[in-house]
């Protein structure tokens, strides 16, 4: 989750990149890019609008029969920890989707003592460095797939994010508890929403309760699957 870019950046394709300035596009520059390269051009609107949604065909998500998936959730690193919640309380919040689910989804927190991280079906981690180019992100999942069955996440939370800088102890705690939640859903398989009111917004990090949305969204995602089992 990137909080908020002011720009998108598009990736390189080896040809001239619609130009983007804060929080707009140049539109002197539009027209040409278009002509030059409409593809490029296309992917660097995707990228702006953070518009990553999936569309059915490409749904991705657990087999219902890996349930419950193992949660790796270590504790806040001594420079983050200034009260965070600790594993558990986020074990407690990413449920969440567990709940909305009727079990459909469900998860198991990994003991730190006897089990390892590379033994998770999702493993939380931290990191000191943002994505290149996303300074202001706070974390990002990353999912192995295989066809459309979701195989294991890793999810990197970011120590001491730059917005954090702007926020209260208790604010921060809010934070963290949101980031949980929403990078907990790109591993269940939900791409971003455009919907600023849900818990998947694409530069959300305020919500810590789940919305309509993301209620409709994952049970449909998950629904779909027990059907096609």
């Amino acid at each position: 989750m990137n909080i908020p870019p002011q720009s998108r950046q598009p990736q390189s394709t080896g040809q001239p990149p619609l130009s983007l300035s804060v929080g707009h596009f140049r539109l002197e520059n539009l027209r040409q890019s278009i002509e030059q390269n409409p593809l490029a051009a296309l992917n660097a609107l995707g990228a702006w609008r953070g518009d990553s949604i999936q569309s059915p065909a490409k749904a991705v998500r657990w087999p219902l029969e890996q349930m419950p998936l193992s949660v790796w959730l270590p504790a806040s690193p001594v420079s983050v920890n200034q009260g965070f919640p600790s594993p558990p309380s986020l074990f407690a919040a990413l449920r969440q989707w567990e709940t909305v689910t009727d079990g459909l989804i469900r998860f198991r927190l990994m003991d730190i003592n006897t089990e390892t991280a590379e033994q998770a079906h999702i493993a939380f981690g931290w990191a000191q460095e943002t994505t290149k180019g996303r300074d202001y992100e706070v974390g990002h999942a990353n999912r192995e797939v295989q066809g459309s069955r979701i195989r294991r996440v890793t999810i990197t939370l970011i120590q001491d994010p730059l917005i954090d800088g702007h926020l209260s102890i208790a604010q921060r705690q809010s934070r963290l508890l949101a980031t949980v939640l929403h990078e907990t859903g790109h591993a269940l398989g939900l791409e971003h929403s455009e919907n600023s009111q849900d818990v998947m917004f694409y530069r959300g990090w305020r919500r810590e309760q789940l919305s309509h949305g993301d209620i409709r969204r994952i049970r449909e995602l998950y629904q779909q699957g027990r059907t096609q089992a």
